[in-house]
């Protein structure tokens, strides 16, 4: 038996996102990958108590922040009604900070001989590799309603307004970008962009540009106070308000209470239109 679900969707510069023709805020949570003292394995139970607790938070949608997220999560969102950013990179080719073993070890590097990876070619790079494998894994998902390609690509660069890392960057962008239309051309593609200032120069407002040139959205992190601005300056463009504020004490007490106090949802079966 395989499952499926129906939904369509759009994105608007002027009026923003809808869900099967209705208009609808994205109320989401940055949410990663762990499940606390559970550690990083991804359980089925916990993950779906996850997304039941945030529901009844009022979240509608998840950035799985910052990497590939389990499919179980992806499961738990398509049967739950939840959309989802998917996102497969955190930064690209250089070190997070001074974390000289995250991903960028590999991005640039060949898969090269006797790699025994399904699909992989010698002379094909892992950025390329994971990328396409992660396209490929959650295409058919109905929760997925947007790609996202990296977050705050900048920590790491050395110089990022170097005319060097710039093109290098748009290089990695460009080719993103490619590969995932070539497998997927119905969802957009965005990425976390924590350059409040806007400098023009800086190789995330390049990104920015070919996102939006590819009809896709133009993510920002931390920085709700510039979106009127920005809209005036790029009336065409698409914004997604990628992270917006931490998580407050607050918030946490409503999230304890929910998670202590909280009835039985009903599941409701994959090909209901999601909510």
């Amino acid at each position: 038996m395989t499952e499926f679900g129906f939904r369509y969707f759009a994105y608007d510069a002027n009026t923003g996102f809808s869900l099967n023709g209705t208009k609808m805020k994205m109320k989401g949570v940055c949410m990663h990958h762990d499940q606390g003292a559970l550690g990083a394995a991804a359980y089925r139970d916990a993950v779906y108590r996850q997304v039941e607790i945030l529901k009844e938070m009022g979240c509608n949608a998840i950035r799985a922040s910052h990497n590939a997220p389990s499919k179980i999560l992806l499961e738990a969102c398509n049967e739950l009604g939840m959309l989802m950013m998917d996102e497969v990179y955190d930064g690209w080719a250089y070190a997070k900070n001074g974390n000289s073993n995250d991903f960028s070890k590999y991005f640039n590097q060949t898969l090269g001989e006797n790699n025994h990876l399904i699909g992989g070619s010698s002379d094909e790079k892992w950025y390329q590799f994971a990328l396409e494998s992660f396209v490929n894994r959650d295409k058919n998902d109905p929760s997925v309603v947007m790609w996202s390609i990296g977050n705050e690509i900048n920590f790491g660069v050395p110089n990022t307004t170097n005319a060097t890392y710039v093109a290098e960057y748009e290089g990695y962008a460009s080719n993103m970008i490619q590969w995932i239309q070539d497998i997927d051309p119905t969802k957009p593609i965005t990425h976390g962009d924590n350059n409040v200032a806007g400098n023009a120069s800086d190789l995330r407002t390049h990104v920015d540009e070919l996102l939006a040139a590819s009809g896709g959205v133009v993510g920002l992190n931390y920085s709700p106070g510039v979106y009127g601005s920005l809209h005036q300056r790029k009336p065409d463009w698409c914004l997604v308000g990628s992270e917006t504020v931490l998580l407050s004490t607050a918030a946490e007490s409503i999230l304890r209470k929910v998670s202590s106090h909280r009835p039985a949802i009903t599941r409701i079966p994959l090909m209901t239109p999601m909510p």
